[in-house]
């Protein structure tokens, strides 16, 4: 058997265990109808789990069956004992090649099951209607293509992971389209961190990596010993090529060029697609509402989750260096958003006279690859508690302990952009703060006092 195949027979047979263990009598030959694996593959796997002591088989009407706690077994225990069975022999769980394989059919959305052991309680519940959606979309035999839309930090990203798994343990490669390079390194890092205890490759592909790191996850991708690739819009490359991919998920497909768009849209007739976003462009969104695209929609915020306490104010370095003391104090950090380039260093420089304690670093996309990672990993591991930076922090980035964002010329930013930016603090049970500034005495344009009133009449939504 290859790697993914005995991982889809673990996955089925610990999801049939799983399911039934209190009410049924687990034998082989039911374990075989209920999986659809031959059953003398069962009878091995189940002499394994005994030879290994974790359950106790004993002969009888219907096969052997199980005498030991099934509530003992973990996945790890039988994918090990599906290992050692591993004869070559290998598994299909579809008839017809002519239509799509339904994603998961018969069986468990193992990561509401099991990886409850490894995530939060907030992250479990908060998606539960939207998973469901994705879920049946999955099992179908109808294309996927639904839009998941939902406030910044409401859980996009964890329906996102949820899918992908559900994909893999059912023999498909995954794509995780993100528009952003610091993003798409966040990502799989955390897919990295969920996924550590299954046996599932996740690869990235962005300017991040090397040349060589860059030649071997193409290379996986074809082979198909990656199952989760993520990155940015290079995973639209023609060199990229997929074993068999089955889930494409987008976050925030307006910010795509309209080739990328062209791309996805051949894309979208072969496989299942799932759209992450918070802010839907019109179009998009139109698309939902009459039906021609399903739409999911996040409501409530996580548990314990705080609105973003938002204030509209003319610049002033007092204030500036008063909110930066104020969340230096309790061991916070700062996003202070310069979006000019060319004198963003010179910025930095000032801000650090302000706050001699700051440690204080810069970061744009205009940065080498290896300076902008390293910043970004500074930022993280709290080595720079204010982060001056350009927009390039815009999207998706989650970093709990940064619970204040002072955002310079606010009233040149679109709206979208500033919903985005407000959401980049706010991640954890911690008060936070947003700050709009505009330059003093500036007469605003009516469109601009119009984008900043709107996100400020939202400054206590949830």
């Amino acid at each position: 058997m290859q790697i993914s195949s005995r991982f889809t027979l673990a996955v089925h047979i610990f999801a049939c265990i799983d399911t039934f263990k209190d009410e049924y009598k687990i034998t082989s030959d039911f374990l075989a109808g209920s999986t659809n694996v031959n059953p003398v593959i069962v009878r091995k796997i189940l002499g394994q789990l005994k030879a290994a002591g974790l359950v106790g088989v004993v002969r009888g009407s219907g096969g052997a069956y199980i005498t030991k706690p099934l509530s003992e077994i973990t996945f790890l225990d039988i994918y090990r004992a599906v290992e050692c069975v591993d004869n070559g022999e290998l598994f299909h769980f579809h008839e017809n090649p002519n239509t799509k394989c339904p994603v998961g059919r018969n069986i468990h959305f193992i990561l509401d099951d099991k990886l409850k052991q490894v995530q939060d309680a907030m992250e479990r519940e908060l998606a539960s209607i939207t998973l469901e959606d994705v879920k049946k979309d999955m099992e179908s035999n109808k294309i996927m293509d639904r839009l998941v839309c939902g406030d910044v930090g409401y859980g996009k990203t964890e329906v996102a992971i949820r899918a992908a798994f559900k994909a893999v343990q059912n023999n498909k490669q995954v794509a995780y389209l993100v528009p952003t390079t610091i993003l798409a390194q966040q990502h799989f890092q955390r897919f990295e961190e969920r996924m550590a205890n299954y046996p599932i490759n996740v690869g990235v592909l962005s300017r991040f990596r090397t040349p060589k790191q860059i030649k071997e996850t193409l290379e996986g991708i074809r082979k198909g010993t990656i199952d989760i690739v993520i990155g940015t819009h290079r995973l639209l490359s023609k060199d990229v090529q997929f074993r068999d991919l089955g889930l494409l998920i987008i976050d925030e497909e307006q910010r795509f060029g309209v080739k990328h768009k062209e791309k996805l849209k051949q894309i979208r007739t072969e496989v299942d697609v799932l759209t992450l976003t918070a802010t839907p462009i019109p179009r998009t969104l139109h698309m939902s509402l009459i039906g021609v695209r399903d739409m999911s929609v996040l409501e409530e915020a996580p548990l314990e989750r705080r609105p973003v306490q938002t204030y509209v104010l003319e610049y002033s370095e007092d204030f500036i260096k008063d909110a930066i003391h104020r969340e230096l104090g309790r061991d916070g950090q700062v996003y202070f958003l310069y979006n000019q380039v060319r004198d963003i260093e010179e910025k930095a420089m000032q801000i650090q006279k302000m706050v001699p304690a700051a440690k204080v670093g810069f970061a744009h996309g205009q940065m080498s690859e290896r300076e902008l990672e390293n910043i970004m990993m500074a930022f993280i591991e709290k080595e720079i508690n204010v982060l001056v930076c350009t927009t390039i922090v815009e999207t998706g980035l989650d970093i709990a302990n940064a619970n204040t964002i002072i955002i310079n010329n606010a009233d040149r930013m679109g709206l979208s952009q500033l919903y985005q930016l407000r959401g980049r603090v706010g991640r954890s049970n911690k008060a936070s703060y947003a700050y709009l500034m505009y330059q003093k005495d500036k007469v605003l344009k009516e469109i601009a006092e119009k984008r900043l009133q709107a996100i400020y009449a939202t400054r206590c939504r949830l």
